[in-house]
């Protein structure tokens, strides 16, 4: 049974959740009580970050990657209605799709780097980074 490590409040590790139980996969989900310490975390992935997911002796992080492998890897739910794509990406649309995905990537990096560093007491007004993670967010959505 595949595990999944993950960090309360991280879109990208609901995006994972989510793909988890539309193929109807049962998994462990380890919810970090609180942040893993870098140390903790690059004790299984190179780049310290969660959403990690682990099938066997196998250890998959980014959520693309993990939606990919779960995507390929998964036999269910392809033949039911309504029926779930068979890949990431169409394949007449290959290069809107991956940058429509980037998007959305590039949205949940913003929010989420905007929540980590207001909990620590950093202010999107004091801080040039978050300010520009806040207008890059304000324009995905508009």
């Amino acid at each position: 049974m595949v595990e999944l490590e993950y960090i309360a409040g991280s879109p990208f590790a609901r995006a994972v959740r989510v793909l988890l139980h539309e193929l109807r996969m049962d998994y462990v989900g380890r919810e970090a009580e609180f942040a893993p310490t870098p140390r903790q975390l690059g004790a299984d992935t190179p780049t310290m970050q969660v959403p990690t997911l682990r099938d066997g002796d196998l250890v998959l992080w980014e959520s693309g990657v993990i939606a990919d492998y779960l995507m390929r890897t998964s036999s269910s739910r392809f033949c039911e209605e309504p029926r779930l794509a068979t890949e990431l990406w169409r394949p007449n649309h290959e290069w809107a799709d991956k940058l429509l995905f980037g998007t959305v990537q590039t949205f949940g990096t913003s929010v989420t780097t905007i929540s980590q560093l207001t909990w620590t007491g950093v202010t999107i007004r004091d801080n040039p980074h978050l300010r520009r993670c806040a207008e890059r967010a304000n324009r995905i959505l508009t």
